[in-house]
């Protein structure tokens, strides 16, 4: 299945590209700055990410990684490193933790902003759907969205330490065949990406108020519930960026990969245990 991941991250890249270019031809270039600037804002966040997470290698290790990060080959980086279980006294995290962020960032700020932002041109401009590069797109974008998203559920809920840390919350994913191919096929979910690009269409303020309220409002919560801060401390104003960016970033992939069957689902298997 990681393999899957992978080559559909690829892909989706490619397809991003693509979008890219079929913006511009068509001379829709505000659309197509805004796909450029999804794609830069993940590569600056994870830099900024891979910074604090290699604060005490040297300026080697940390040009190496910068450039792995800049030319695309993080996913198939971190997937290795997770595969051969590699662990750095050094690193703020291991391996498997430092994936989950580096999927996490694309996934908030890149692929499902992208797969919004492609639902919302086409449903303006339906000419672009006359071919099928546009929603090979987009079904692309979905897809790699939903299995990321389950891949990192999967490496969580499946690791043994969680388990016996917290019987209770983690064991959703079961370990028959069927039945985490289920759990893979419900995080698959177009419908909140349609909704916001059909919001959007209707009144785009009115989309974007929606969903700065909706992030501002869990952010309050945690807040009131003294539960902003993430388990990774650091110092300073560091720490506040960090936990801004990881509690949206949560925000966004729970909201937008897992469908209401997968979270009933996890809500029943969580009562009978």
């Amino acid at each position: 299945m990681k393999e899957v991941v992978l080559t559909l991250t690829t892909v989706d890249t490619v397809t991003d590209v693509y979008m890219i270019y079929l913006y511009k031809v068509n001379g829709l270039h505000s659309n197509a700055n805004t796909m450029i600037a999804m794609i830069a804002t993940n590569q600056c966040i994870q830099l900024f990410m891979l910074l604090v997470l290699y604060k005490k290698k040297g300026w080697k290790t940390k040009l190496k990684e910068v450039l792995i990060t800049i030319l695309f080959l993080r996913p198939f980086v971190d997937a290795w490193r997770v595969n051969q279980k590699r662990n750095d006294a050094e690193t703020t995290v291991d391996s498997r933790v430092e994936s989950g962020y580096n999927k996490m960032c694309e996934l908030a700020t890149e692929s499902i902003p992208g797969c919004v932002l492609q639902c919302y041109v086409l449903l303006l401009n339906p000419s672009l759907g006359s071919g099928s590069g546009a929603k090979i797109s987009i079904i692309i974008s979905a897809f790699m969205t939903g299995l990321t998203s389950a891949m990192l559920a999967y490496d969580v809920d499946t690791n043994k330490k969680q388990r016996q840390k917290n019987k209770k919350f983690y064991g959703y994913i079961k370990d028959g065949r069927h039945q985490r191919g289920r759990t893979f096929f419900l995080m698959t979910n177009l419908s909140r990406s349609l909704g916001y690009a059909i919001l959007a269409v209707v009144d785009l303020n009115l989309a974007l108020r929606f969903f700065v309220g909706e992030v501002g409002v869990f952010l309050l919560y945690k807040l009131l519930r003294r539960d902003f801060y993430f388990w990774l401390r650091l110092e300073g104003i560091l720490s506040v960026v960090l936990a801004c960016f990881v509690r949206k970033f949560v925000k966004i992939v729970t909201d937008f990969t897992v469908s209401g069957s997968a979270k009933r689902h996890q809500i029943r298997i969580r009562i009978r245990h």
